[in-house]
Order: structure tokens, then C-alpha cells, then sequence
């Protein structure tokens, strides 16, 4: 019911795409709900759950982060602690074998120039090649992404690329989509919306 795109420039500006698509049962619905969005020094951008993105973004307040760790420190030990006690109290986890999870939910986020992902079993991961994808629409998105990764064209576009090849292959990916971007210096910015 999604795809979600993201892309880390050799400026280490994050960036974020996503479709507009919500489908249940054979149902397909166009929300003006987005599925990328800025929260603090965060973008965020996840499939899954709309009451899960709608916590995160309007319910999740950064933790504090203590002068002189890591980011991997602080994404481990304040950021992810912060996520588990927020989504439990939102009733947004699920239990699977008595392990708390996002039941199938993937949430990728930028945080100070890298991209990472928030998987099902709330592992955090940092990206290791420059861009990653994650829902329904994935294997289209991700092959088209990787096929014009050194091409000369904009990212914004590269994404949208991904994200339009993913629509025509997989009926639950759909426009407008969205693309948001945060330099490592934290200057967010929201492109306009890509209506096909």
C-alpha cells in the first residue's frame, strides 16, 4: 500500500519520497495524508500504519541528546527508548511472540546527514549505499533507482522516477507523490507535490 524512497547526497542532505496511496481489501484510497514529514531535527517516512505516522509526527518529542556521544549512542539509547515508551502508550505496537514490533510497519528517517531505517522489530540501521526503499512498490522503485543512480539528473528526480515505475507495476502505489529534504545542517525543505 505504499513506497517510500530515500536517497543520501555526497552533501549529506536526506531525502524522502513517498506515494499517496492507502489500499485494504481490494479498496484503494488517495489521502492528503503524508507519509513523509519533518519532526524536530527528523524526517521521517514510513508504510504501515497511518496511526503510527500521524504519532510520529505529531506526537513524538526528540529526546535531549548529552553533549559528546555518537549519533549511533543517541539513536540506540534516547531516540529509540523515546519511540517504544510513545508508540506503547499510543497502543501502536503490536506483540508477536512476546516481542514488541510494528507489526510489518518499516519507518526510514533522516537524522543529521544519514539516512536509516526503523524496522518491523525496532532495530535501528544506517543505510549503507546512498539510497534505500521500503513498501509494496520496493523491487520496482529500488531497480529503477539503481538503474539511473549515475545518471545526471536531479535526485528529486531519481525519486520520482522510482516512485511513478513503482505506480504503473503495483496497483497499490499511487500519486501525488511527495519528496521532502533536510540538509545535514538541519534547513528542511518540501518540494512541490508530483500529481501524474
Amino acid at each position: 500500500m505504499t513506497c517510500i524512497v530515500g536517497w543520501v547526497d555526497k552533501n549529506k542532505d536526506v531525502y524522502l519520497g513517498a506515494d499517496s496511496y492507502a489500499t485494504s481489501n481490494h479498496n484503494t484510497l488517495v489521502l492528503d495524508t503524508n507519509k513523509v514529514f519533518r519532526n524536530g531535527s527528523f524526517i521521517f517516512g514510513g508504510c504501515g500504519s497511518y496511526r503510527l505516522l500521524n504519532v510520529l509526527e505529531y506526537s513524538f518529542k526528540e529526546p535531549k541528546r548529552k553533549a559528546n556521544i555518537s549519533d549511533m549512542d543517541y539513536l540506540y539509547n534516547y531516540f529509540i527508548t523515546s519511540i517504544i515508551k510513545l508508540l506503547t502508550k499510543e497502543k501502536c505496537l503490536k506483540e508477536k511472540e512476546k516481542i514488541a514490533g510494528l507489526d510489518g510497519a518499516v519507518i526510514l528517517f533522516g537524522y543529521k546527514g544519514n539516512l536509516y531505517g526503523l524496522d518491523d522489530d525496532l532495530q535501528i540501521n544506517k543505510t549503507f549505499k546512498h539510497f534505500r526503499v521500503t513498501g509494496c512498490g520496493q523491487d520496482f522503485a529500488g531497480g529503477a533507482i539503481h538503474a539511473i543512480k549515475d545518471v545526471d539528473i536531479s535526485i528529486e528526480e531519481k525519486l520520482l522516477t522510482g516512485l511513478r515505475i513503482a505506480s504503473i507495476y503495483n496497483n497499490t502505489v499511487g500519486s501525488p507523490f511527495h519528496i521532502i529534504k533536510m540538509s545535514k545542517g538541519g534547513v528542511f525543505k518540501r518540494f512541490p507535490i508530483y500529481k501524474e
